[in-house]
């Protein structure tokens, strides 16, 4: 059954379904820093993106936005990008006939196989077979 939307698939990830571990939870002090960091990186996220210099545009230590992203996310901001990144990926899977290497450069992987065996680690599947499995109407 192909699901209606790309957000209904497991392990589908893109900002605007990313929310703080818990509402109620002290991590989430840090949540209008964790807004500004990741606003950051939903910006740059299809460039190489450098810890240290994200650190320095936002005027904290890297170490600093390292710890308060994982506190208020669960997530080190370098998983968020990884997620952030194989969530579009997931969308341009879906939504056009974009090659795999096309989809690869265009949400920001140097390399093919790079792209592929990151895929498989979050999502289970390669990008390919995930095509195969949930686009509709693929003659492919």
């Amino acid at each position: 059954m192909t699901p209606s939307t790309p957000a209904s698939i497991p392990g589908y990830h893109t900002s605007s379904n990313f929310s703080p571990r818990s509402a109620a939870s002290l991590e989430n002090k840090y949540w209008p820093l964790v807004q500004r960091i990741k606003s950051h990186i939903d910006k740059h996220y299809l460039s190489e993106i450098d810890l240290n210099a994200t650190a320095s545009q936002l005027n904290m230590s890297p170490s600093y936005l390292t710890h308060a992203f994982k506190a208020g996310t669960g997530y080190s901001p370098m998983q968020y990008i990884i997620r952030r990144r194989i969530g579009e990926a997931q969308s341009f899977l879906l939504m056009t006939d974009f090659s795999m290497s096309e989809i690869a450069g265009i949400v920001g992987f140097n390399s093919l196989s790079n792209f592929h065996k990151v895929f498989q680690k979050y999502i289970g599947v390669s990008p390919k077979k995930y095509r195969e499995i949930y686009k509709p109407n693929n003659d492919t």
